[in-house]
């Protein structure tokens, strides 16, 4: 916990340092008196592709440190250990401190200015060059390999038990959803053949064989809710083809239902036959 807590100092004090060094070198920059840094006028002359290249790198580190993410620590046993990650995250010092060098070795040079390339080179060095090499060509160890070959069948093998998972609750809802409907058919039966008798009888009053028919709807919403009314209705519709040979007759029935229980908002069920 303590090495953890330190790292995670160490990483943004390093951070912090090196934008400091990035914004010092920024400020440093004096169109009128280029020949004060020659690192500076490299700079200046090849920005273009200096920037281009930059961008390269910076996706090239990207992606590196999204395969050691992706991988476990065991894969990547050079850089996720404890040295590695000190070093990875000290290198904005160690380029300070290679720049303080430099200074004490050559006199009348900028102190500062060396001190803060000397910290975005080695920075720059470490984070978009060195460390995606090492993260990629850990991947071609033998370890690294086998690892991640084993975490590939684990990974495959897992999406296939999701999927049959998935499969057989599609399965099971799909029986659940038939045997329900198999208990309304024979539930519903006998409603459907009153239905079918409402709508070809022509000696009771149309107010009377309306009110019959919206109780037997209530009768199936509170059964089933507007799937279970939808079946009844084909039932009905079949009963109606059987005794007149023809169905359009029960076109009566979704008159007489006609906002009950809202059962023309959902896809018809089909019966069985």
């Amino acid at each position: 916990m303590r090495a953890k807590k330190a790292l995670s100092t160490f990483h943004f004090a390093g951070l912090a340092f090196f934008i400091a060094s990035g914004v010092y070198l920024w400020f440093s920059f004096d169109p009128a008196n280029l020949q004060r840094s020659q690192f500076i006028k490299v700079l200046a002359a090849d920005s273009v592709f200096i920037s281009v290249a930059t961008a390269g790198l910076c996706a090239i580190a990207l992606f590196a440190l999204l395969l050691r993410r992706k991988a476990r620590p065991i894969e990547h046993p050079l850089t996720s250990s404890n040295i590695y990650r000190y070093f990875y995250y000290l290198s904005p010092f160690i380029g300070a401190a290679a720049g303080a060098v430099v200074v004490i070795g050559i006199n009348g040079t900028d102190g500062l200015l060396v001190i803060a390339t000397g910290s975005v080179l080695i920075t720059s060095a470490v984070w978009l060059i060195i460390d995606p090499t090492v993260t990629i060509l850990e991947l071609f160890g033998p370890n690294s390999i086998r690892l991640r070959r084993v975490r590939a069948r684990i990974s495959k093998a897992r999406k296939q038990r999701n999927k049959h998972r998935k499969l057989q609750l599609i399965e099971e809802a799909r029986l659940q959803s038939a045997s329900i409907q198999a208990d309304w058919q024979q539930a519903l039966e006998p409603y459907a053949n009153e239905l079918a008798a409402l709508v070809t009888d022509t000696n009771r009053s149309e107010a009377h064989r309306r009110a019959r028919a919206i109780d037997i709807a209530l009768h199936a919403s509170k059964m089933g809710g507007r799937r279970c009314m939808q079946q009844l209705y084909h039932m009905a519709r079949k009963a109606c083809r059987e005794k007149t040979q023809d169905d359009w007759i029960a076109h009566n029935i979704s008159v007489w239902w006609d906002g009950v229980g809202g059962w023309r908002n959902e896809r018809p069920v089909r019966t069985h036959r």
